[in-house]
């Protein structure tokens, strides 16, 4: 069975994890397996953030450029760091 997208399931949708064609994919090496940057947030109670998660991911898999690529990871870091009172 595919695994699917958290971050699109978050937001009701549904997609097949695109794994290593996804900008937030890490991938694995000899001891761990690949898997999404996100694992280890509860994207589906943030439907908010995983909207702009979205936004994000398809500026970068969109970027033309390297500075195309550094504004929008740019974008995810400030996302990121934002105090959780926000």
């Amino acid at each position: 069975m595919p695994k699917l997208c958290r971050i699109r399931r978050a937001v009701g949708q549904l997609e097949e994890c695109p794994e290593e064609r996804c900008a937030f994919w890490e991938p694995g090496g000899a001891v761990l397996e690949g898997r999404c940057a996100f694992d280890g947030i509860d994207v589906a109670a943030e439907p908010d953030l995983a909207n702009l998660l979205l936004g994000i991911r398809s500026r970068l898999e969109e970027a033309r450029t390297v500075e195309e690529e550094a504004t929008s990871r740019r974008l995810l870091d400030r996302l990121l760091r934002r105090p959780a009172d926000e």
